[in-house]
């Protein structure tokens, strides 16, 4: 059996609908994970951001208790205050592009090399 054409065009004609439902169903999902994304990179960017300033927190209360000056006291109270209003900038605002893959490259040069960022510091002295 053949079927009518208007059948067929209402199957189309449904067909058409449920692409049309599907497609905007999809880019719904899609523009709600890029959200999601956005969202999930920004707290990333905040929880690096408070576990550098803990370490760095840690490190002061940590030479505090080593050291029973009373100097290096009124120090650590001015290094917890200024880590208490620390602000983070992105490096591609302030410096140039070549600018800031130099300053990567340096402090990777210098992370991978210990012994002679020692040994300047030795001389520098």
């Amino acid at each position: 059996m053949m079927q009518s054409t208007s059948e067929g065009c209402m199957n189309i004609a449904e067909l058409a609908n449920q692409l049309r439902r599907e497609k905007i169903f999809i880019n719904s999902e899609r523009q709600l994970l890029q959200n999601l994304n956005e969202e999930v990179e920004k707290s990333a960017l905040e929880l690096l951001q408070t576990a550098w300033i803990c370490s760095m927190q840690r490190q002061n209360l940590t030479n505090l208790i080593t050291t029973r000056c009373e100097a290096e006291s009124i120090v650590a109270c001015q290094r917890a205050s200024l880590l208490e209003t620390t602000t983070f900038v992105d490096v591609y605002k302030v410096l140039k592009y070549k600018e800031a893959t130099a300053l990567g490259e340096l402090l990777g040069w210098l992370r991978d090399s210990p012994h002679l960022v020692a040994l300047s510091l030795m001389l520098g002295e």
